[in-house]
């Protein structure tokens, strides 16, 4: 898919990202053109859609350490207590 092979490129690190960047809030890159669309998760559903790190191209282990990174920063925020990993 040359959609999915022109975000790759772009080299974004989630989900958050790629909104951002669908919102022209990522300056140092291209525009997103037009023939991408912005939900790519509901327009590709059906289509060959497997996930967001998919779409992003992001290997399994970097994005696990990426959602790791999420998911204790928010709970530590939501719950204050320690995390041993």
């Amino acid at each position: 898919m040359v959609a999915r092979k022109f975000v790759r490129s772009l080299n974004l690190n989630g989900e958050a990202d790629w909104r951002l960047y669908c919102k022209g809030e990522i300056p140092d890159l291209l525009p997103k053109p037009e023939d991408i669309p912005t939900a790519v998760a509901r327009v590709y559903k059906n289509k060959g859609w497997i996930s967001w790190p998919d779409w992003l191209g992001k290997t399994k282990a970097s994005t696990c350490k990426y959602y790791l990174q999420i998911l204790v920063v928010s709970s530590v925020v939501a719950f204050p207590f320690r995390v041993y990993i």
